[in-house]
């Protein structure tokens, strides 16, 4: 028999910042004028998205203003002592 017990929680919010970089290349009609054309838009709709890296910073975390039991469940890894993943 087993004895589950579900782990207290509380509800914050998460708020952060993503910077990334992508490279693809690709073939163009030779009359091609970068600036006539909708690049945001148009690399959105390329089959590769072309990501080389992706880095999160400004993290800040608060309370929620109100208990959500529907919010997702949380759980990332800890730090040890030397504030290396554990």
């Amino acid at each position: 028999m087993s004895n589950h017990v579900e782990p207290q929680t509380k509800t914050i919010v998460i708020t952060w910042v993503e910077e990334s970089r992508h490279q693809t290349v690709v073939r163009v009609p030779l009359d091609f004028d970068a600036e006539e054309r909708d690049l945001a838009d148009g690399l959105a709709e390329l089959s590769s998205d072309g990501s080389q890296w992706l880095q999160r910073s400004q993290i800040e975390v608060s309370d929620a203003a109100e208990d959500d039991p529907t919010a997702e469940y949380f759980d990332p890894p800890r730090y040890d002592d030397q504030g290396v993943r554990a």
